[in-house]
C-alpha cells in the first residue's frame, strides 16, 4: 500500500483493520501516485482507491476461486490489479432486475388487483 501514515492507509486501516488492510495491499496493484497525500484532506482518488481496496477484500472472502487465484499470483511474487468495472457490469444487471422487481412491487401498490 501506500506510505504507513498515509491517507489511503489510514481509511483502509479504520474499516478493515491493520491486518487486513496491509494483507490487501501485499495482494493487490496500488497505484505509486498513493505515496504522496495531503495530511489533514483525503482526495477523491483516495476515496475511490479506499473503496476499491474494501471492494477487493470483501471479494477474496466472499470468492474462494478469486481468492485462490490471487494467493496464487502472489505466491509467484505478483500483484493483482482489481478491475471493479467488470464487477460494475454484474452489478448493473442485477440492479436492472432489482429495479424491475420494485417497480412492480410499486406498480402492485398503487393499482391493487
Amino acid at each position: 500500500m501506500s506510505a504507513q501514515g498515509s491517507n489511503l492507509n489510514n481509511l483502509v486501516e479504520h474499516v478493515i483493520g491493520v491486518e487486513a488492510a496491509t494483507r490487501v495491499a501485499q495482494l493487490m496493484k496500488v497505484p505509486s501516485v498513493f505515496s504522496i497525500w495531503e495530511c489533514g484532506w483525503v482526495s477523491r482518488k483516495e476515496i475511490a482507491q479506499a473503496l476499491n481496496m474494501l471492494l477487493f477484500a470483501d471479494l477474496l472472502q466472499r470468492v474462494p476461486s478469486g481468492r485462490q487465484y490471487t494467493e496464487e499470483v502472489a505466491a509467484q511474487g505478483g500483484k493483482v490489479m482489481h478491475d471493479h468495472g467488470a464487477l460494475r457490469t454484474v452489478i448493473v444487471h442485477h440492479l436492472a432486475a432489482l429495479r424491475r422487481h420494485f417497480l412492480g412491487v410499486l406498480a402492485a401498490r398503487r393499482h391493487p388487483l
